[in-house]
């Protein structure tokens, strides 16, 4: 063992107000970094989920999210180069009577706080989703397949007599038997590798899963016996929150044998009210403006600008960039002139940014629509 590393007590309230919890951390920044060591995780392109979301309207899909309890202990924690990682218990426990003083823990899963942690995890979860087999209601086999543009994608394909588990998706830019203008082949369409039935995302430890409604039940089904999922919630029902985004889907009749509705049953909101609100109450916003930027003239840098305004024109700068990067690309134009001049003229871009906040003020209701057939222009 070349280091003990300090453990830490985190004690946080659910939503500020919601059930109270206490989780036990290792304190990763005592770790000595390498430079050898890989520690990057991937998360879902928004692209992606843009992209995910317009198929599964399009394809008359119901979307469902969930997430793994404590997805991190689930890893198996690798000792990379015969180094092994202990800890000391957070001293809250030891005054607690929970442990004995002068007690060290061997670390074997990948336990929140340590730099690798996020790989260990990402890694061993792409490990067991690649072989999961699925099995629907009629007994057919249903198995993920990891796409090549997003590794966070995965594409739920039914299994066909010549279909080959661990083919690749076709190279980017090559053509297969898909309608022009098509990212997926038509619904219910079969390729060599068996009909796409659904997808699904992955980010960290949330799942989002689009498809027909008995091949959702059949998936969920097979990742609850390998790990613990508190929920599912519908974007149907009560809608969705993944990766920052809240997702919502009409909800319409369904008949018992489970047919789909009309079109607007399967019409998907993306949005990011909640966050909106959230931003205008930080900022104590009251005014309205019909524009993001109502007029632009590049400013003269400032002389010896105030450190002060420069933080508050990067802060909210960031803040604003959140949102062009999910949902609202009506902001796109205005963040980008404020984000030019946050260090060479910071009042004229804080003055930017509070244009835009008085914008989101009077359009916290918009959201980007995904149908299941769209009317040209």
């Amino acid at each position: 063992i070349k280091t003990v590393l300090p453990g830490k007590a985190v004690f946080t309230r659910k939503a500020g107000q919601g059930a109270r919890k206490c989780r036990v951390v290792v304190c990763g920044n005592y770790q000595e970094p390498t430079t050898s060591q890989d520690l990057y995780a991937s998360g879902t392109e928004s692209a992606t989920i843009r992209s995910a979301l317009a198929q599964a309207a399009k394809r008359r899909w119901r979307v469902v999210s969930g997430d793994v309890k404590s997805a991190f202990l689930q890893a198996p924690l690798t000792q990379e180069g015969g180094e092994i990682i202990a800890m000391r218990p957070p001293s809250v426990l030891v005054r607690g009577g929970v442990v004995e003083r002068g007690e060290v823990w061997l670390l074997t899963k990948a336990l929140y706080g340590l730099r690798s942690a996020p790989r260990v995890w990402s890694e061993y979860r792409d490990k067991t989703l690649a072989a999961m087999e699925v099995q629907d209601g009629e007994g057919q086999q249903i198995y993920m397949e990891q796409a090549v543009s997003d590794p966070n994608l995965w594409i739920l394909r039914r299994r066909s007599e010549s279909s080959g588990k661990g083919e690749s998706l076709p190279a980017r830019g090559s053509r297969t038997d898909q309608e022009e203008g098509d990212s997926l082949p038509a619904r219910g369409s079969r390729t060599d590798k068996g009909s796409i039935v659904g997808l699904m995302l992955v980010y960290v430890d949330d799942l989002l899963i689009a498809g027909e409604d008995d091949v959702l039940e059949a998936v969920k089904r097979t990742i609850e016996g390998v790990w613990t999922i508190p929920s599912w919630t519908r974007a149907h029902v009560e809608g969705i929150r993944f990766c920052g985004l809240e997702v919502v889907q009409g909800a319409g009749p369904r008949s018992p044998q489970g047919a789909a509705g009309s079109e607007e049953d399967f019409t998907i909101q993306m949005h990011q009210k909640s966050y909106i609100k959230n931003l205008l109450e930080k900022h104590a916003v009251t005014e309205r403006a019909v524009s993001p930027l109502a007029a632009w003239t590049e400013p003269e840098p400032e002389v010896n600008p105030d450190l002060g305004v420069v933080r508050q024109a990067q802060g909210l700068c960031g803040e604003l960039t959140w949102l062009i990067s999910r949902s609202r690309v009506d902001l796109i134009f205005a963040v980008h002139c404020m984000a030019r001049f946050c260090l060479k003229a910071p009042q004229v871009a804080l003055e930017a940014g509070k244009g835009i906040l008085k914008y989101l003020n009077a359009t916290q209701d918009l959201a980007i629509i995904y149908r299941t057939r769209v009317e040209p222009f």
